[in-house]
């Protein structure tokens, strides 16, 4: 794309000065979040990773399961992201199809890792991947974004 010039307006049509800046604006901000994002990131993953590895033991060793979970969610420009996170519930069913009632799935490995959030950690893989960011809007799960369009 040619800077100063509309591609869906037509070929060759320039764009007004305002519309210019606009775009112009928009791309450096995209740039300087992005940038955000990765330093932070990497800062994060790095200051974290002792936490993060004692994390997934903590999860292996109270659920004997794999301690990685993920979930679909709406990510940024709303594509579907997956979300990864650390175990903190046991299967919702027992083997012979049982229902186990929340307050029985969780631990006290679970409440832990959930009150000090270490259960999100894994997140930062999606922000080194682009598809979340650490600005801008929360990700609501696919299923509230699935109900949100289907209202409009």
């Amino acid at each position: 794309m040619r800077i100063g010039y509309d591609l869906e307006a037509g070929h060759g049509e320039r764009l007004n000065s305002r519309a210019f800046h606009n775009e112009w604006q928009r791309s450096v901000r995209r740039w300087v979040t992005r940038s955000s994002d990765v330093v932070l990131a990497i800062l994060l993953a790095l200051v974290l990773s002792p936490l993060i590895a004692s994390a997934l033991a903590l999860s292996f060793l109270s659920f004997r399961a794999m301690p990685v979970v993920w979930r679909e969610r709406d990510g940024t420009r709303h594509a579907r992201v997956r979300v990864y996170g650390i175990r903190t519930e046991k299967p919702p069913r027992e083997a012979d199809g049982k229902a186990i009632p929340l307050r029985n799935r969780q631990t006290p490995v679970s409440r832990l890792l959930k009150s000090t959030r270490l259960d999100r950690c894994p997140e930062i893989l999606s922000i080194l991947r682009g598809e979340l960011s650490f600005f801008g809007s929360v990700s609501d799960p696919l299923t509230h974004a699935v109900r949100r369009s289907e209202r409009c």
